[in-house]
C-alpha cells in the first residue's frame, strides 16, 4: 500500500438519486474514507434528479388526422423522463416536441409520432418518444368523400379570390369572361388539385 496508496470504490443512494466515488493514493486509511465521504455529499448537495414530463402528459402541439373519425391528435409523452440537474436550473428546464405534420388514418395506440427533447439552458439533456394516447380509426366513406369535396372547393376559392385581387389591382374595371378565368387557373396549375391525395378516388 505503500506505493499505491489508499483507495476505495464508495457509494451512496438518496432519494432517488445515486452516486458512485473513486479514491485512489490517499495517504492514510482514514483520509481515503473522509474523501469519499466530502465527495458524495458534494453530489448530492449540489445535483438533484427531477421529474421533467411524467408518461402520459398531453402536449398543447396537435397534429392533423387525414381520414380519421377525428380531425386532429394531440399526442402524450411515452413515459417519464427524469433527467440530473444542478440546483438552481429547475427553471431552465425547457420541453422541445418535434412530431411529424399529419398521419393517415387508422392510427394504432401507443404509434409514434415524433419526440420530446428535453432542454436545459439550450443543451439537450435526454429525449423520450411522442406516441399516439388511444386508437383513431378510419372514417366512414361518406365522411371522407365529403371532406375531399370540402377541401377541393376550399382551394378552388382560394384560387377565385387570388384572380379577383389580382383583377382588380390591375385598375382594370372591365368584366372578365369565365373563359379567361378558367385560363388563369390553368396557368395557375389548378389541374393538380384534382390530383392531389387522390382527390376524386375517396374509397383508397
Amino acid at each position: 500500500h505503500q506505493t499505491a496508496g489508499f483507495n476505495i470504490v464508495a457509494t451512496a443512494s438518496r432519494q432517488g438519486l445515486r452516486f458512485i466515488t473513486v479514491v485512489l493514493g490517499a495517504p492514510t486509511g482514514q483520509v481515503r474514507f473522509s474523501e469519499a465521504a466530502r465527495i458524495l455529499n458534494r453530489g448530492f448537495n449540489h445535483y438533484r434528479k427531477i421529474l421533467a414530463i411524467k408518461g402520459g402528459t398531453q402536449l398543447e402541439e396537435r397534429i392533423q388526422v387525414i381520414e380519421g373519425e377525428r380531425g386532429t391528435l394531440r399526442p402524450v409523452a411515452s413515459r417519464d423522463a427524469m433527467i440530473l440537474i444542478r440546483r438552481g436550473e429547475e427553471k431552465k428546464i425547457k420541453l422541445e416536441p418535434r412530431l411529424v405534420s399529419s398521419v393517415r388514418a387508422p392510427v394504432p395506440k401507443d404509434e409514434k409520432v415524433g419526440v420530446i427533447r428535453i432542454l436545459v439552458d439550450g443543451t439537450v439533456r435526454s429525449e423520450i418518444p411522442a406516441i399516439v394516447a388511444e386508437e383513431i380509426p378510419r372514417a366512414s366513406f361518406l365522411w371522407r368523400l365529403w371532406e375531399r369535396l370540402f377541401s377541393f372547393f376550399k382551394q378552388l376559392l382560394s384560387y377565385l379570390w387570388e384572380w379577383v385581387k389580382g383583377f382588380w389591382s390591375t385598375g382594370n374595371t372591365r368584366l372578365i369572361g369565365f373563359p379567361t378565368f378558367l385560363a388563369w387557373c390553368d396557368s395557375q396549375s389548378i389541374k393538380s388539385l384534382y390530383l392531389k391525395n387522390q382527390a376524386w378516388n375517396p374509397l383508397c
